[in-house]
């Protein structure tokens, strides 16, 4: 049997919405249970939007969490890509001081 389409239509949320659904959740002391039920909303997707919008969330620079693990992530990327150029240019170096430059 498959669902009509109303049944499967996802709710969408603006950003403002999710905003204040954390502000709420957040100011008024409300369990996630007890603030979700009365947006009606998911509890997982007002937790996802709580670490994404709750003032916990943001660093003193005012980076929300996912833009640091974002940023986090690219940097140990390109300390990788460093630590590898270091290697190769060590390996050289200890090349030519044995084998001299001719």
């Amino acid at each position: 049997m498959q669902e009509s389409p109303e049944k499967r239509s996802r709710q969408r949320f603006d950003e403002q919405f999710k905003k204040e659904a954390v502000e709420m959740m957040t100011q008024s002391k409300k369990t996630l249970r007890q603030a979700s039920r009365e947006l009606g909303v998911n509890e997982n997707n007002l937790r996802n939007w709580a670490e994404k919008y709750s003032p916990k969330a943001s660093s003193e620079n005012g980076q929300s969490t996912q833009e640091l693990q974002a940023e986090n992530r690219r940097l140990r990327k390109e300390l990788a890509e460093r630590s590898e150029e270091v290697a190769i240019l060590k390996k050289a170096t200890a090349f030519f001081a044995i084998h001299g430059k001719g």
